[in-house]
């Protein structure tokens, strides 16, 4: 009666974990947020496992269970890319949670976000998933059941709200240089780190005043399309193309022509500013090479894709609808932030 199953999502910006019965019925979740001071992947790199052991021993211990009660932790984190990766992360951390490896499963994130999608999607049996936070992923599977995840194969300019900021501070020094028109972005950007001129703030970041976050700076592009500014939404355009190529280069990977029906979702954190935008922004690029693609955006947490995968490794078949139904409706408040 006290065997459990261990879900845990892993990103560049939060790590949550959540423990459900074998029948399917949620125990509790819990959730990490980093620090600001967690800028980089190698500081990130360095703790994740800190992350995942706190939040698993305190869960754990909240609902009075122990190692032996565990029958599956299936954790969907970022740089599980290849067979080295899972072989890598598998071994870290049943080394650091005493779990034997032969109830570890590794996938990446962006499949839990997919998993996610296809318990919220009915028209058809292809599916893709967008899957844009601090970074950037994208992952397709087909009827037949072949999987493609890109991984380290996506380029450094894609990476979701990191790259975003990286944009809009080469749009604002290009405009503070006279190189393109006039933009809402730079009065944004100086109201955002309390600064009076560009001048004073370039100063600022060379003598360490500022800090340069490139991850927060994606808020500041999503302020300025609210105004409509045009230099914002040619940046969101911009993205929408470049992320949709993810998707129409990826049907071939799973064997699949441009012309089958296929379900596209949305999710991750950057789709949860102007989402309706977003989706029409990349509805229109998609549909330019895949005319029978269908488009929506996902507000279910992929954390949640990550309990539906461990609960088919426990069942080794797909779950039933009311077990699905069950997980996707439980209600439940985060008890760590």
């Amino acid at each position: 009666m006290g065997k459990v199953l261990i879900a845990i999502d892993q990103g560049n910006s939060k790590t949550e974990l959540i423990v459900t019965s074998i029948s399917g019925n949620i125990l509790a979740r819990q959730c990490i947020k980093y620090p600001l001071f967690i800028s980089s992947i190698k500081m990130f790199e360095q703790r994740r496992w800190e992350y995942i052991k706190t939040l698993f021993l305190e869960t754990m211990s909240s609902i009075d269970r122990g190692i032996g009660d565990v029958v599956y932790l299936l954790a969907a984190v970022c740089g599980a890319d290849t067979k080295d990766d899972i072989k890598k992360i598998r071994r870290s951390i049943s080394s650091i949670l005493g779990l034997s490896e032969n109830i570890i499963v590794i996938v990446s994130d962006s499949e839990a976000a997919l998993r996610t999608s296809i318990s919220t999607m009915q028209n058809s049996s292809n599916y893709a998933v967008i899957y844009a936070g601090t970074m950037f992923n994208c992952s397709l599977l087909s009827s037949e059941g072949i999987q493609f995840t890109y991984g380290r194969r996506v380029n450094v300019c894609d990476n979701g709200s990191y790259a975003i900021g990286q944009q809009v501070w080469k749009i604002v020094i290009d405009a503070y240089n006279g190189f393109i028109k006039e933009t809402l972005l730079i009065p944004l950007f100086l109201q955002y780190h309390h600064c009076d001129s560009m001048a004073e703030l370039i100063v600022g970041f060379t003598n360490g005043k500022y800090v340069f976050t490139p991850n927060d700076y994606a808020s500041i592009l999503f302020d300025a399309v609210t105004y409509s500014d045009k230099v914002a939404l040619e940046i969101m355009e911009h993205f929408a193309q470049r992320w949709s190529l993810y998707v129409i280069s990826g049907l071939p990977k799973i064997r699949l022509s441009s012309n089958v029906p296929i379900n596209v979702a949305l999710s991750g954190g950057i789709f949860k500013n102007s989402r309706e935008l977003w989706l029409e922004m990349i509805s229109t690029y998609i549909k330019k090479e895949c005319k029978n693609a269908i488009l929506s955006s996902v507000t279910t947490d992929p954390i949640i894709g990550a309990v539906l995968l461990v609960l088919e490794k426990y069942y080794g078949k797909p779950l039933e609808l009311g077990v699905i139904h069950n997980v996707l409706n439980t209600p439940f408040s985060l008890l760590r932030q």
